[in-house]
């Protein structure tokens, strides 16, 4: 309870009295923007697990968009064996070619957890209601799981940062990755999560297309309106220390804290797991106490064009220095996450 009050009060402060931040320039902020109407859009079709009629839809969106791109376009369809039985999945990779033989690849997942095991709304939740009524402030509960964060903002940046791709030169081949089927889809386990990069690694293992990946950011629940950036020690420790340092440079550094600890279970442990240097760009305090994440919390309300923005900002600039400097970054270690540790500890 002493951690709960605590984490309620921090939150309660930012929102109270928020630390001056930067704003991202212009181009990236209009980013965030076109990023934020598109995962109000996508949220609106409810819960996106695969198999839904929700989650087809959101298919579609993602196919056609990519569609207009001046990039290629792979499909890869996949049956994934789960508790529930066999569901068929479908990964979308948009590649923009460059010069030269290497490839960093951006990725993020576009499903959502199943409405059936979306978590209790928790006492701090009810706490946080209470504080924004008596500040005459408005509160809407969605009636069903909405993803907007968890799911919703990894697809509409993702989607952003590919039409952005348009008008960049690049020397390296670049990516996008929209990864099915990473949230558990019974009970969260070493075999019940991740499928879509668990396939997705391994069948560039077997093609060959694994050894020409230098670097891959995955990002995930990043719009948050106080939004920070869990420092995780299963990601490559050099590229995580590249993306800090951009993010530090960029003035950004309070929303990238340096609080070593966290383990996180998500899309970049496959690729670390096949000798891939890969990051997790992820915030892992969602709400007070991280008490948003998996409940009807995770609405659009609690998104912000300038948070989106600045994960923008950060990740192409990020794939900016790695093309001009072509870096070959050693594998690291990984530790608890690909034991099968939860997502959010």
């Amino acid at each position: 309870m002493i951690r709960e009050l605590f984490g309620l009060t921090r939150f309660v402060l930012r929102e109270l009295c928020p630390p001056p931040l930067p704003s991202p320039p212009a181009e990236f902020l209009n980013l965030g923007k076109r990023a934020l109407r598109l995962a109000r859009q996508i949220a609106e079709l409810g819960p996106r697990p695969p198999g839904s009629e929700a989650h087809d839809q959101l298919q579609s969106i993602i196919s056609s968009s990519l569609a207009k791109l001046d990039c290629l376009v792979e499909d890869e369809e996949f049956t994934a064996q789960t508790p529930i039985g066999s569901v068929p999945m479908c990964n979308y990779i948009a590649k923009f070619s460059g010069e030269e033989n290497r490839t960093v690849v951006i990725s993020g997942h576009y499903d959502t957890i199943h409405p059936d095991v979306v978590l209790p709304t928790g006492r701090v939740v009810r706490c946080w209601r209470l504080y924004r009524q008596a500040l005459g402030k408005r509160v809407t509960t969605p009636k069903v799981f909405l993803g907007a964060n968890d799911g919703g903002s990894s697809t509409a940046l993702l989607l952003e940062i590919a039409r952005s791709l348009r008008d960049r030169s690049l020397k390296q081949n670049t990516w996008i990755a929209f990864f099915d089927g990473e949230e558990a889809l019974a009970h969260w386990s070493q075999d019940d999560q991740t499928y879509g990069s668990r396939h997705q690694a391994q069948q560039w293992q077997q093609d060959g297309s694994l050894k020409q990946i230098t670097a891959l950011v995955n990002i995930d629940m990043v719009g948050s309106r106080n939004l920070r950036v869990a420092y995780d020690m299963d990601s490559n420790d050099q590229l995580r220390g590249l993306v800090w340092r951009v993010a530090r440079r960029c003035g950004y550094a309070r929303r990238f804290p340096v609080r070593p600890g966290r383990h996180m279970a998500d899309d970049h442990i496959p690729f670390i797991q096949a000798g891939v240097p890969a990051v997790d760009i992820i915030d892992a305090e969602y709400g007070p106490g991280n008490a948003f994440w998996h409940t009807l919390e995770d609405s659009p309300d609690k998104l912000s064009a300038h948070s989106l923005g600045m994960i923008a900002h950060v990740v192409l600039e990020v794939l900016r220095e790695l093309d001009c400097t072509g870096r070959q970054y050693s594998t690291g270690h990984v530790g608890g996450a690909a034991e099968g540790r939860a997502p959010i500890p």
